[in-house]
């Protein structure tokens, strides 16, 4: 810890998925409007470095790697990367010299945080899904403070605060008429929402390439996020059978995308938590690999709330699929249930919350 240096600095440990990452640039963001810097601390590179630079947050990468629990060769390999890591983090910390560190439960926060912990510089805890990740279930006891989505999530932790999940700054969704122009929308149709995550959803573009070849489609506009390696060819067929809306690998302007929709659909990682500030319905096909299968506890939370539908990606296909969709937008009525029920679930203030108690920790006014 630095109390002499006249600028604060709290040092972010994210990245690995947009549902880690961006969490994090919200609350720096918070932070920023308060007077104070952050630097974020990435693991080996997936591409987390476009949205910090777009964002202007300056940030070191150590080699820290997502820990496998199986016995193999990988399994030593990533060990071996994680206590470089540690040592990578020690010599960071005695450089930046922050006042406080932020882990948001990636891979990288473990390294980075043992090593806060062995400086003795504090240290709090974000934890996006119901189900608490391994590093998040570790580190917890030795928080100053964790900060929850869900009222239902179980950590053994010093201090536990409800926040919700913390949503940028540009997210938080335009007015319709505004975010359909943006979008080069028409209106008059129910506009849907497919968002495959950060990294794109395989067999969700898959789904509804098979529904477009059926016919359907044509009573909808759509907004898609395909991810990188599904975009060619989803584009081709969505171009090809003449659907109204529009595709695109990934989209910058998420406040129009999520302000235009009429429902999402998509996985139920971070962006859920966008969709429900926007008071969108939802349908939620939860990815079955998710650690600790941390995606379907999010999706039958929200379901038993009333603001989502969930399918199994199981028992998903095109069919499934279509009656899913045209049966819920062809009952007005529990559409409207469904998008107050996430409007209630919605935090709009998260990001200022927790920044306020971590200034506090700080000693910052």
């Amino acid at each position: 810890m630095s109390p002499h240096r006249e600028n604060k600095v709290v040092a972010i440990a994210a990245g690995g998925t947009g549902g880690h990452l961006f969490p994090g640039i919200a609350l720096a963001q918070a932070l920023k409007r308060r007077g104070v810097d952050s630097h974020f601390i990435l693991g080996t590179p997936r591409g987390e470095d476009r949205w910090l630079d777009e964002y202007g947050f300056e940030y070191t990468r150590i080699s820290s790697t997502p820990l496998f629990r199986n016995l193999s060769i990988r399994t030593v390999n990533s060990s071996v990367k994680n206590i470089i890591a540690v040592k990578e983090s020690l010599a960071v910390i005695h450089k930046l010299k922050p006042d406080i560190a932020v882990g948001m439960g990636a891979y990288t926060s473990g390294p980075f945080l043992i090593s806060c912990y062995l400086s003795s510089v504090p240290f709090v805890l974000f934890e996006q899904n119901l189900i608490p990740g391994l590093t998040n279930k570790m580190l917890a006891p030795l928080s100053l403070h964790t900060f929850v989505t869900f009222e239902g999530t179980k950590l053994r932790a010093n201090s536990i605060h409800v926040v919700g999940n913390l949503i940028r700054d540009d997210v938080k969704p335009k007015a319709k008429s505004k975010a359909l122009k943006k979008l080069g929308l028409k209106g008059g149709r129910p506009v849907l929402v497919v968002i495959g995550g950060s990294q794109g959803a395989a067999t969700i573009n898959r789904t509804l390439i098979d529904a477009f070849n059926t016919g359907w489609g044509k009573d909808y506009s759509f907004v898609i996020q395909t991810g990188i390696k599904d975009y060619e060819y989803v584009s081709s067929i969505f171009r090809e059978k003449g659907i109204e809306g529009i595709c695109r690998d990934f989209f910058d302007d998420m406040g129009a995308v999520y302000g235009a929709g009429d429902l999402y659909i998509g996985r139920s990682g971070g962006g859920i938590f966008e969709a429900l500030l926007a008071n969108l319905p939802l349908v939620l096909i939860p990815y079955p690999f998710a650690t600790g299968d941390h995606q379907r506890a999010n999706a039958e939370y929200l379901e038993k709330k009333g603001s989502a539908v969930v399918i199994d990606e199981n028992d998903l296909n095109a069919e499934v699929f279509m009656r899913t969709v045209d049966a819920l937008t062809n009952d007005k009525d529990r559409m409207r249930k469904m998008a107050e029920n996430s409007k209630g679930l919605a935090k709009h203030d998260a990001s200022d919350v927790a920044a306020g108690i971590i200034l506090e920790e700080m000693g910052v006014k």
